[in-house]
């Protein structure tokens, strides 16, 4: 693999890999007992080198499709955080609205009362005029019953008198 297809920290995890790849090939050439001497003719520096790089190849493959995955990933987490985001406030603004309303019903039923106790007072006040009036009209039927009495009194002395001077008169007749 080339120094051009290098993904910053990614040249440590190739050569990471290169030593896991010389150490599982040491491995087997042990398990296999081949010495270099040994070793079948298509194992050769050329066939090995062509080798190493289709395992850098696919290895490189791996990480770009896990690189890719996990932006992937990072775009749908996010949607999904938007959405539940998105969600929150619309659970919110119907909280919201629902208060509105019920401040709205609260209102509504302040205006009520207040008009209720505004009509009890007039109701009230009318009450206490007419007793204010009734009370008058007493105390004017008191003076008038008063003055018929006194007038009565008044005529009944006249005409007692006068019947007295009738039969005074008639007396001395």
């Amino acid at each position: 693999m080339g120094a051009g297809n290098n993904h910053g920290g990614d040249s440590d995890i190739l050569d990471i890999a290169q030593q896991k790849f010389n150490e599982n090939n040491s491995e087997r050439n042990e398990r296999n007992n081949f010495s270099k001497e040994e070793a079948p003719a298509e194992f050769d520096a050329k066939k090995l080198t062509n080798l190493k790089n289709i395992i850098y190849k696919t290895y490189s493959k791996s990480i770009d499709n896990s690189l890719h995955n996990k932006k992937k990933e990072k775009k749908e987490m996010k949607k999904l955080t938007d959405i539940l985001i998105y969600l929150q406030i619309k659970k919110i603004e119907l909280k919201m609205n629902y208060f509105k309303d019920l401040e709205k019903i609260r209102q509504c039923d302040v205006n009520q009362v207040k008009s209720s106790e505004s009509q009890v007072i007039s109701e009230k006040i009318q009450l206490l005029l007419w007793h204010f009036q009734l009370n008058s009209l007493s105390e004017e039927l008191k003076n008038y019953n008063q003055k018929v009495s006194t007038t009565i009194y008044n005529i009944a002395k006249e005409e007692t008198m006068s019947y007295k001077e009738d039969k005074d008169i008639m007396e001395l007749n």
